[in-house]
């Protein structure tokens, strides 16, 4: 295969234009610039990220995992950590999003920073990373600097995914797709069979195939997506993939009798420039650049015989390159497995306790399948691809009109915003058209080899994004194996985010080339006749787009004055049109504006400049943010001391104040989030040190939303329940007072807008004293508790009064039916009433070992805790010498050493042991059998890959300094 001679291209030759710094040590730190500015107050400590997830779960989470982590000699990387102050305990690596053993995560959260910053830092972290990844695959795809930065910019800018700055998990997702799209965009990374080698087209240096472009890269990204707390996203990248192995073998079957024609040396696919033989210097390699050009791909191809031999080759051996793409696709998941490995055998061990996770013939008590379609991007929101802010903001005034206008006024979790606006700047679309023009206009064999690629990137996620209201995404939670315990069809987004950001790239490059070869390498008395003509007509369509354009946006801004406030929020309160008209008119103008910019600007490079200015105007209070010091002034009153004790939330008078329905408010986000961080709503009690039983998790276990379920279900049914049967049920779980909400109309205290915030209160119940006993510490080799003795009935208690995590002595027993409903209700009904002992309802295995034992003169109790087993906590009971003679008369026969004692489930969420007759200290340790050799597995996966990693790299040293050399 012959190599046309690659010289420089007309963007990259030195000339009166060159500058003094090369363009790529300057392009690709435009977005991290522009990030940094936005997010100045965040980084400063001045302010924190606010609102949904990031404000309430995952800042005071990670801050949380950081300490938990931290607390061990390892770190993340000793004993599995368990999680005691969700529900009733769960695995804290368990939880994907908790990104536990997320590298970057670590690495954020080392410094002695507030949990404020430390966030910060890590969302813009994630977005610096997703505009360097988006650049480097729009230079992987052949596109300058300059035109790379419109990737590099746009992507991280853009609603779809700066948004996810509210939603930290996803935002990591969206920071390492480029990474791991990128073998399946570019071609080039493919692995190929070929007839020369008689097997797969490995890749290697002969091939001009690097290990780490078509397999490493792409694994360390799906493993840092996975770790980082966000496996749907790597799900729907191999979806995808998928797609796009699968159409690419199909083009190259249909290649068998049709090989692809070499481009040829001729002037039929130059549009406005001259024939070879009209060619200043006549070089025909330039020409076929151009050609190449219009397609879409890089400046210089190869020799066009080589060109086509090979894909005749390759048809020849389409069913072997099938299988060569599935190969590499499995190469990748394996290699991001291993990598990956303990956080995936963690989440896989709770999924399957979750509610996720429906046994056979069990209730439906899972909200994962009605909340599936939530979340879903309605048809009319795309047309915020072209339009900033389009349909307002919801907050901190509420003048979001659009399910006024197409939904009937309804709030539907169909319609809920995953985000605001999914705008990612006027240029992207107006490129994307440039570019599509230019391929209508080409001969038939330049179209051939477009990005079609790019095109399956956006129309596949685009049309599962549209949820419920088009079929792919139902479809997939149809058909898929496992596919129905995700929800929410918006995180396909940022598949399409990237995809028209990196075609605009593309179109920037052949626009930035075109121009070039217009100027510099073409005579001004070549240029044909019908060059000028159609640059006049080309005009006169812009203006009349524009016009009409105008027209339609004016009849809309007429509709939106005309729209009655029928829709109020609970938090930011009803409808304002005349802020909504304001907004839309501004919207408006902007559009015009960048319109005028474009249409100006002839040097594509000022488009770049055109496109921050227009996403920092548009977005620069897309992610909300609160005063910090203004927050703790609100929550200096809310001060307190108390011990740390496990709670149950409720909320009075629907939770929160009338008020924030009736009236609007500038200053309603900083009062929302003080008042949700006041109430420990989502995570916030992890900052006080408390434990909540019904606060918000990603995933719940099983036993604890079947809970929920059936005491709904007898609270509205039964007639003859006693008063206060929820404080029996709160004994169930060991809950030692509410955490009171209370709403409606409340007055104090007040914000400086004088509107109020709502009113917290701790009630602890009266609990009559058992018999039971402190167990504080749940994990720790030390704890040091001790059993009653079965003889006499004693009970030695190691604290005074009754704790969350305290052990309980149950004579009684009773296994547990498989009609699991009836289980359910009976145990109900039995804490329904405080004074009623209820016998605990163990596994009927565990059963008839005790029935067994009492037979054989042992008698065995039944230690439990209100601590959730999720079959990895184990006991271990040791021998206690009391010294009391009492002990030394009536000593346990057989008892030398500790010993390792069964631990099972009782009453659904507690668990228990079986003590035998004497003096025991037990302690509690969590120790999954798989946690140890996943994190070898994992530690030796990621040994391997920086080793292959550090030796391409001194190899690539090596034959740089070889070539400079000659």
């Amino acid at each position: 295969m012959k190599v046309a001679k690659q010289t420089a291209s007309p963007i990259e030759r030195p000339g009166r234009e060159s500058w003094a710094i090369p363009p790529s040590r300057v392009a690709p730190w435009i977005g991290p610039l522009l990030l940094l500015t936005l997010f100045a107050g965040v980084l400063s400590g001045r302010d924190r990220l606010a609102f949904r997830d990031v404000g309430y779960f995952y800042t005071p989470l990670y801050e949380y995992v950081a300490q938990q982590c931290q607390a061990q000699h390892w770190g993340a990387w000793g004993d599995a950590i368990w999680n005691e102050s969700d529900q009733t305990g769960m695995p804290l690596a368990g939880e994907t999003t908790t990104a536990v053993f997320y590298p970057l995560r670590m690495l954020v959260y080392a410094p002695a920073w507030s949990a404020e910053t430390a966030m910060g830092v890590y969302v813009v972290l994630h977005l610096i990373l997703a505009s360097l990844t988006a650049y480097a695959l729009a230079r992987r795809l052949r596109c300058s600097p300059w035109s790379a930065a419109i990737a590099g910019v746009g992507y991280p800018l853009s609603g779809m995914v700066l948004f996810l700055a509210t939603n930290p998990p996803f935002l990591v997702g969206a920071a390492w797709l480029p990474l791991l799209m990128a073998p399946w965009i570019d071609g080039r990374a493919a692995i190929r069979w070929m007839e020369s080698s008689w097997g797969i087209r490995l890749p290697n240096r002969q091939t001009g195939i690097d290990w780490a472009k078509a397999i490493c890269i792409p694994a360390i990204a799906m493993a840092m997506i996975i770790l980082g707390g966000d496996p749907p996203t790597a799900l729907h990248a191999m979806l995808v993939a998928v797609v796009i192995g699968a159409i690419r073998w199909a083009i190259l079957c249909s290649r068998r009798s049709d090989p692809r024609p070499a481009p040829g040396p001729t002037g039929q696919c130059q549009l406005s420039l001259p024939r070879s033989g009209h060619h200043h210097d006549g070089n025909p390699t330039r020409q076929r650049g151009i050609c190449s050009v219009l397609r879409g791909e890089q400046v210089i191809l190869a020799d066009a015989s080589g060109y086509q031999d090979r894909f005749a080759v390759e048809s020849r051996w389409h069913w072997p390159t099938g299988l060569a793409i599935i190969g590499q696709m499995s190469a990748i998941v394996v290699l991001a497995s291993i990598l990956a490995a303990p956080q995936i055998a963690a989440s896989l061990a709770w999924s399957a306790r979750s509610d996720r996770v429906q046994d056979p013939g069990a209730p439906e008590i899972s909200k994962i399948h009605d909340q599936a379609l939530a979340f879903s991007v309605p048809p009319w929101r795309w047309m915020e691809l072209v339009v900033p802010n389009l349909y307002g903001s919801p907050w901190p005034i509420n003048s979001r009109w659009d399910r006024i206008l197409f939904d009937g006024g309804r709030t539907r979790p169909e319609t809920a915003l995953w985000t605001p606006s999914l705008y990612g700047g006027l240029l992207l679309p107006v490129l994307i058209v440039f570019g599509g023009i230019r391929w209508w206009k080409s001969p038939a064999r330049c179209r051939r080899y477009a990005g079609w690629p790019l095109w399956v990137l956006f129309l596949l996620p685009a049309a599962a994004a549209l949820g419920g209201y088009f079929p792919v995404y139902p479809w997939l939670h149809r058909f898929l194996p496992g596919y129905d315990s995700l929800r929410y069809p918006a995180k396909w987004l940022p598949f399409v985010a990237l995809a028209i950001t990196v075609a605009a790239a593309r179109s920037m490059h052949v626009q930035i080339v075109m121009q070039r070869w217009r100027t510099r390498a073409v005579r001004p008395s070549a240029v044909p006749q019908g060059g000028v003509a159609s640059q006049r007509s080309g005009s006169i369509a812009w203006v009349s787009g524009s016009v009409v354009a105008g027209l339609i946006l004016l009849g809309i801004g007429v509709l939106v004055a005309n729209l009655e406030g029928r829709l109020s929020d609970p938090f930011w309160g009803p409808f304002v049109p005349d802020v909504a008209v304001a907004q839309y008119t501004f919207s408006v103008a902007c559009v015009f504006l960048v319109l005028l910019a474009i249409g100006i600007l002839r040097d594509p490079r000022w488009w770049l400049i055109c496109l921050a200015v227009d996403l920092v105007v548009a977005h620069h209070q897309l992610v909300p943010t609160v005063d910090r010091a203004a927050e703790s002034r609100l929550l200096a009153v809310a001060h307190d001391d108390q011990p740390s004790r496990r709670w149950m939330r409720i909320n009075s008078d629907g939770g929160f104040p009338a008020e924030w329905s009736e009236q609007s408010d500038p200053d309603r986000i900083l009062t929302v989030e003080a008042s949700l961080r006041l109430a420990r709503f989502g995570r916030w009690h992890l900052e006080h040190g408390d434990a909540v039983v019904n606060n918000l998790v990603s995933i719940g276990s099983r036993e604890m939303a079947e809970f929920w379920h059936f005491a709904k279900t007898i609270d509205r049914s039964a007639s003859d329940l006693p008063a206060n049967h929820w404080r029996g049920w709160c004994r169930l779980l060991g809950v030692e007072g509410l955490l009171r909400c209370r709403g409606g109309q409340v007055t104090t205290p007040q914000t400086r807008a004088q509107q109020a915030m709502p009113v917290v209160t701790r009630e602890l119940f009266k609990t009559p004293r058992l018999e039971a006993f402190s167990d504080g510490a749940l994990h720790e080799e030390t704890t040091s508790r001790y059993s009653s003795d079965p003889r006499d009935g004693s009970l030695t208690e190691s604290a005074s009064g009754l704790s969350a995590t305290s052990l309980s002595v149950r004579t009684k027993f009773e296994p547990l039916t498989p009609d699991r409903a009836g289980a359910w209700r009976e145990l109900l009904l039995d804490y329904a009433y405080e004074s009623r002992a209820s016998p605990a309802r163990i596994p009927p295995r565990i059963a008839n070992q005790i029935t067994r034992q009492a037979g054989d003169g042992a008698p065995r109790v039944i230690l439990s805790r209100p601590v959730y087993q999720d079959g990895y906590w184990q006991a271990v009971l040791t021998p206690r010498d009391s010294g009391r003679a009492s002990d030394e008369e009536h000593p346990v026969a057989g008892v030398t050493s500790s010993r390792l004692a069964e631990v099972f489930q009782v009453d659904f969420l507690s668990q228990g042991v079986l003590c035998p007759p004497g003096k025991w200290r037990i302690a509690f340790q969590y120790a999954p059998w798989w946690h140890r050799p996943m994190l070898t597995l994992a530690s030796l996966g990621w040994g391997v890959v920086a080793w292959v990693l550090a030796a391409r790299h001194r190899e690539a040293s090596r034959e740089k300094l070889l070539r400079k050399t000659l």
